[in-house]
């Protein structure tokens, strides 16, 4: 007896005969027979329009939320995942309606829009998609020059707009090959590191075997990467059993922080032949169930949060919680202090978590009756494919920051800004200077380790600068290699690698 697999097969077969005969090549899935019917075991969570799901946050009294944009101005924004601002200030969010898995006989139909705040008072108010048809895109980061890296399970794909209408007119597939087998933690964490690379991971239960000109990359049960835009070259590290947390955020000094923080750094430089992995990070601290996170630095928020993070937790509970980041002998730790937001609707699901170019905090909101991917069948009729909320979050009486032009500054004014005491400024700042004329970049770098006022951490930047463009500075290197501030000398080690 024909399986529901083999009948779609033999239609796209017909499909692609008939394309080639000169036919339509539409593919037919009438033929296929109903999904039997869900057993749903488990009860689901409360929906709640937008107004009253706010009216359920406890929320810390320092502070006031509103709803940024929702489903309700904006269809588009149906099941959010994650979040990235442009050098324009604009709010760039993926979505996936197809999550948890493609149904048969459908296709990906997942979008990248762009959310814009054109008069500054807190809320959206123009909405773009900027591309369709995504595979289940968990994350992705933009490259300062209308182009996007994302996950489109099981590729690595490139998005760009040329012509600048906001809408991706050039797609490319970098590399395929990467595990899907459990569709909620396929390549995610996009972030580009201080100099220059896309970092991104798998997780568990994942198997990647991907094919370079550099030669296979292969990876078992989790793994981080490293993709080289300039030398398109795939590297992967860090492997070792690790929880399935979405979220990756970097500090000042260089160190990144995901399920366990700044673990995986030691790792950075040497890997384990495939399929060895390293060892489990015994004794570290290590959590699951978080969903993005950001530090605190712009000087309007609470003092005592200053140098701190804010971090979503979607399970066991739901809630918005505030970090310290505390350093300890040989590490970083992170300790818990309160909620900024806890919430009596367990549908509130956050799943990523950015500080905007004004200071303000936004909270991406898969809001969804049905939580979690094992707890309900994959094809629960309850999973909600409409709703989508992005809650933004201002201590009350701030003043905020006025937001810089990255797109429209000069190398000189963007060079000055990695003496900002912002780390996100500093970071799109790079971004940008990697974009721009490298003879000219490079030449307005050098005034920073000439200005006798710069600071270590700016010559730091400095430094990830010339790395990002492989144009590596030994002399300013050993100069700060032996940096009175530990932790930047240290930062400086890991630049040895490159």
């Amino acid at each position: 007896m024909a399986t529901l697999r083999d009948r779609e097969r033999a239609n796209r077969d017909r499909a692609i005969h008939s394309a080639a005969s000169g036919g339509s090549g539409e593919i037919d899935d009438s033929n296929l027979p109903k999904l039997d019917d869900v057993l749903m075991a488990r009860g689901a969570n409360e929906f709640m329009s937008p107004a009253d799901e706010l009216k359920a946050f406890n929320i810390d009294p320092r502070f006031e939320v509103n709803c940024f944009a929702s489903e309700e101005d904006f269809p588009e924004l149906a099941c959010p995942i994650a979040m990235r601002w442009d050098g324009r200030g604009r709010l760039w969010v993926s979505c996936s309606t197809t999550y948890p898995h493609v149904y048969p006989g459908r296709k990906p139909m997942d979008k990248l829009i762009i959310l814009e705040d054109t008069d500054q008072d807190g809320k959206a108010d123009v909405c773009k998609t900027f591309a369709e048809n995504l595979h289940i895109p968990l994350s992705f980061v933009l490259d300062g020059k209308g182009g996007v890296y994302v996950s489109d399970q099981p590729l690595l794909t490139y998005i760009a707009d040329t012509d600048g209408d906001d809408k991706a007119d050039h797609q490319e597939i970098l590399y395929t090959g990467f595990g899907c087998e459990d569709s909620h933690h396929s390549l995610h964490d996009f972030v580009w590191t201080p100099g220059g690379d896309l970092m991104f991971r798998e997780s568990v239960f994942h198997n990647s075997q991907v094919e370079t000109a550099h030669g296979p990359v292969r990876t078992k049960n989790s793994s981080w990467f490293l993709y080289n835009p300039r030398s398109r070259r795939l590297t992967a590290f860090g492997g070792y059993p690790n929880t399935n947390p979405w979220g990756v955020a970097y500090d000042q000094w260089g160190n990144h922080v995901a399920s366990h923080p700044v673990f995986a750094s030691t790792f950075h430089a040497t890997n384990r032949p495939y399929p060895l992995q390293h060892s489990g990070a015994r004794g570290m601290q290590a959590y699951s169930g978080v969903c993005g996170h950001d530090f605190v630095d712009f000087d309007f928020w609470p003092k005592e949060m200053q140098g701190g993070f804010i971090k979503n937790r979607y399970k066991p509970t739901n809630r918005v919680e505030i970090h310290k980041w505390i350093e300890k002998e040989d590490c970083f730790e992170e300790e818990y202090v309160g909620d900024l937001i806890f919430s009596t609707n367990l549908s509130l699901i956050p799943v990523d978590l950015t500080f905007g170019p004004r200071g303000d905090a936004y909270v991406c909101d898969w809001y969804n009756p049905v939580k979690g991917h094992m707890q309900y069948s994959l094809r629960d009729p309850r999973r909600d494919r409409k709703a989508g909320r992005i809650w933004r979050i201002v201590p009350k009486g701030a003043t905020l920051a006025e937001a810089p032009q990255f797109e429209k500054s000069s190398v000189a004014d963007l060079v000055g800004m990695l003496a900002s005491p912002h780390i996100r400024y500093r970071q799109w700042a790079k971004r940008e200077l990697r974009d721009r004329e490298r003879s000219e970049v490079l030449e307005a770098i050098q005034g920073v380790f000439k200005n006798g006022d710069s600071s270590d951490l700016t010559k730091l930047e400095a430094v990830w600068v010339l790395q990002s463009f492989d144009a590596p500075d030994l002399f300013r290197l050993k100069e700060l290699l032996k940096s009175q501030d530990h932790r930047i000398a240290a930062s400086a080690h890991g630049l040895l690698r490159f």
